[in-house]
């Protein structure tokens, strides 16, 4: 099966499972990380603090995380148990048109919430109980995968989390909608365009044209939301995405300052240690 790297994880090209992690391979996500797949982490014991495009959680024995596709993770601090279900699945291996048409409405929660807590020691162990499963079925189909299977036992994890996400959508309270809701929605939306444009666009002009809002009013929305400025936001994504490539890849400094849409790798070099008090070289090695 054809592989693909993300940092120095190798994952199969469609979907894998992991749990029973070592602290090296937990390691590989201390710097920061751009998935190119969907990731679903369901904690087994411990915590750990994870940053989710340059948001930072606490996640613990009673999170379910859910990472969408394109997204930068950062895994800091972690307790000595720290151990998860990892389930990593890359865009299109889901084509269940149904599944896809439930998760739409859910689309913006899921955003909002990567992080979900499960109060209820019921519904954990429904969890834990069904990847027990799961990862006897995953290893007993290595040698002759069955697509359809996986397949199957993705989408029921999926409509299990949807039913959570479903109830937290529900719980909002009244003050949520109004004034909150269109900060957070406008917050929400800037965030996705970050991600989109950042290697391509870092003034704050570009992204109040994309959400047909003033500069002023977006930089007000996100220092409320986030209390940061918009550009500290959008240097925040270039310096993570400068990090992963560096400690990920064997890109040259120029190839890298092109990347990321810098006029020459001077300019680079020298936002690059604004920014982090190191040159690309020096973080590099460090």
């Amino acid at each position: 099966m054809d592989s693909q790297f993300i940092r120095f994880v190798v994952l199969p090209k469609e979907f894998s499972f992991y749990s029973n992690l070592d602290k090296d391979q937990i390691e590989k996500y201390k710097y920061p990380t751009r998935l190119n797949a969907g990731l679903f982490m369901i904690i087994l014991k411990g915590k750990c603090e994870l940053s989710i495009n340059l948001e930072s959680y606490i996640i613990t024995e009673e999170s379910i995380v859910t990472v969408m596709p394109n997204s930068i993770i950062q895994m800091n601090n972690y307790s000595e148990e720290f151990d998860a279900y990892y389930l990593v699945m890359v865009p299109g291996y889901m084509n269940d048109i149904v599944l896809i048409q439930s998760i739409m409405p859910h689309l913006s929660t899921i955003m909002e919430n990567p992080v979900l807590n499960i109060e209820s020691k019921k519904d954990r162990d429904l969890f834990l109980d069904y990847c027990k499963i799961f990862q006897r079925i995953y290893e007993r189909q290595q040698a002759n995968p069955a697509t359809e299977i996986i397949q199957s036992l993705m989408s029921t994890l999926i409509y299990g989390l949807l039913k959570i996400w479903e109830v937290r959508k529900n719980n909002l309270p009244d003050d949520y909608i109004g004034k909150l809701s269109r900060k957070e929605a406008i917050y929400h939306q800037f965030m996705l365009c970050l991600l989109k444009h950042y290697r391509e666009e870092r003034a704050v002009s570009f992204y109040a044209n994309k959400l047909c809002i003033s500069a002023k009013y977006l930089s007000a929305v996100i220092k409320d939301i986030r209390a940061k400025s918009v550009l500290a936001l959008i240097n925040e994504a270039v310096i993570l995405d400068a990090k992963a490539q560096l400690k990920n890849s064997n890109l040259t400094i120029m190839q890298i300052s092109d990347s990321l849409n810098f006029s020459n790798p001077s300019f680079f070099t020298k936002y690059f240690k604004r920014h982090t008090g190191m040159t690309p070289k020096e973080y590099r090695i460090s």
